[in-house]
């Protein structure tokens, strides 16, 4: 049998499954509390985890590239280097969940829900955050050149050496939003989106002119 724990060690669920992916989709088509599951180093690539419910669940390491995770609450969930490459979090809540060095490449990150989420050093590289709440989100040195961050809201988040190269910020909200050395070459919507910050001391901004 395979078994999912908690990460007190308490049992959430288990049955006769051929690999922990086909037993946590049906986990989740059970309506199964998986809150704080650990999932740790886990391989649930293409898995469907629509809807599932694993706040503050333990995600590092795991493989959830081209998950379906659509509307999936992952509030507070630990997603440290985890690979989510173009899973769909479309509606995904991932407030305060801690993504540091996650993979997120060419990910569906349209209208999630990444409000004071901890994203430093991730890969989001032409990732899609359409309409995405990232406020007082820390995305510090993290990677997001070519991602689609139109009408994004960026207030105050903190984009300390992002890499923003040929992003579309276009009609995104940057409020107070702290760019320092941050890069934004060649991205749509720069001029606009960069009026709006408090935190711009002149000349620290990458190709910024």
């Amino acid at each position: 049998k395979i078994q999912i724990k908690s990460i007190m060690g308490s049992l959430l669920f288990e049955g006769d499954f051929s690999c922990l992916s086909d037993a946590v989709s049906v986990a989740v088509k059970k309506h199964t509390d998986l809150r704080s599951a650990n999932l740790s180093s886990a391989d649930l690539s293409s898995a469907n985890l629509s809807s599932a419910d694993l706040s503050s669940a333990d995600l590092r390491y795991a493989n959830l590239s081209f998950a379906n995770l659509r509307s999936a609450g992952l509030i507070y969930a630990d997603l440290r280097s985890a690979d989510l490459s173009f899973a769909d979090l479309r509606s995904a809540d991932l407030s305060f969940a801690d993504l540091r060095y996650a993979d997120l490449r060419s990910a569906d990150l349209r209208s999630a829900n990444l409000r004071s989420a901890n994203l430093s050093s991730a890969d989001l590289s032409s990732a899609n955050l359409s309409s995405a709440n990232l406020r007082s989100a820390d995305l510090s040195s993290a990677d997001l050149s070519s991602a689609n961050l139109s009408s994004a809201n960026l207030r105050s988040a903190g984009l300390i050496y992002a890499d923003l190269r040929s992003a579309d910020l276009s009609f995104a909200d940057l409020s107070y939003a702290d760019l320092r050395s941050a890069d934004l070459s060649f991205a749509d919507g720069a001029a606009a989106a960069v009026a709006k910050t408090r935190i711009l001391p002149e000349g620290d901004i990458v190709g910024w002119k």
